[in-house]
């Protein structure tokens, strides 16, 4: 399906003080979705090494939505930061996820993960919630608009 150009405006705003990127996207029907990113810490060490957490704030038509974001191992090495758009691909991402694979087993095929493990439960969960709290605020078409934008940008 051919999508029109769904985003007409983009405002990017950086504070490095206070480590908040905001940006805001216009959807077609004329939605604004506004979207920032504020650094909530550095993990602590993992299996794989450290990296910054983010949360992202997604608001459409008074309605405010909080996800959990966590960087690359190799930005928190170069010290360098994400961009919005590719957060904001992230949370759409695992939206998507959840909505291609409900059943849990077909979630478990798809991402090769053994079902009743932690790993599992927790990527099962985290796309789930990702995906009711975007269906909260945009349909799934415009989530789709939303992101082949994004994608169309180099984003994702």
């Amino acid at each position: 399906m051919a999508w029109s150009l769904p985003l007409l405006s983009m405002l990017f705003c950086f504070n490095l003080k206070f480590m908040v990127m905001t940006e805001k996207f216009t959807l077609s029907n004329g939605k604004e979705v506004k979207v920032s990113v504020h650094r909530n810490g550095t993990s602590s060490v993992m299996l794989n090494g450290k990296h910054y957490k983010y949360k992202v704030i997604v608001e459409v038509n008074n309605i405010t939505k909080y996800f959990n974001f966590h960087d690359s191992i190799a930005n928190y090495t170069k010290g360098a930061y994400p961009i919005v758009g590719e957060c904001l691909g992230c949370v759409l991402m695992d939206a998507f996820a959840y909505n291609d694979n409900h059943h849990p087993q077909d979630f478990a095929n798809e991402f090769g993960y053994e079902i009743g493990t932690r790993e599992f439960v927790r990527a099962y969960n985290g796309c789930e919630k990702a995906y009711y709290k975007m269906l909260s605020m945009l349909s799934l078409d415009e989530m789709y608009e939303l992101y082949d934008f994004l994608a169309e940008k180099g984003y994702i």
